[in-house]
């Protein structure tokens, strides 16, 4: 196909003579020139689109869509991607040691939103949360005087 368009191209510029051939392929030039460039970039967009990782199994890969519209809440909240090593302590019970992470790195994107509600106790939110505990000895659950625990 492509042959017959050269042949085709070069027998039109044949039969019209040297000037007007010459300015003939001026403008074909040009418009195979935005050809191309419509070309590359809707290949750049093919490529920048596959480039964004799938969302997939809950193994650490894909993206995270944590949403909080209200309620009320008297006890510590928590929304993450990966969530390893979290205890909470309750009232009279110390809360336990935290298991070391495991591990697993989070490839996309977490996003937490909270848009209403009334929280009694401290929110926590993380992409990778890891060796977190609520609670003290004495059983207090409360947030400490920084404003919540430290991560």
């Amino acid at each position: 196909m492509a042959g017959l368009a050269i042949a085709g191209v070069g027998g039109f510029f044949g039969v019209t003579g040297v000037e007007d051939a010459n300015q003939w392929s001026g403008v074909l030039g040009f418009f195979i020139g935005v050809a191309g460039l419509v070309v590359a970039v809707y290949s750049a967009v093919l490529t920048r689109r596959s480039l964004t990782p799938p969302v997939g199994p809950s193994n650490g890969s894909g993206n995270v869509d944590n949403t909080i519209s209200g309620g009320t809440f008297a006890q510590a909240t928590v929304q993450g991607g990966n969530i390893s090593g979290l205890s909470f302590g309750s009232p009279g019970v110390p809360a336990g040691p935290s298991p070391s992470a495991t591990g697993v790195t989070r490839t996309g994107d977490v996003r937490s939103t909270i848009s209403g509600g009334t929280f009694h106790q401290p929110v926590v939110q993380g992409g990778d949360i890891s060796g977190l505990s609520f609670g003290s000895p004495s059983g207090d659950t409360s947030p400490a005087s920084g404003g919540g625990p430290t991560p």
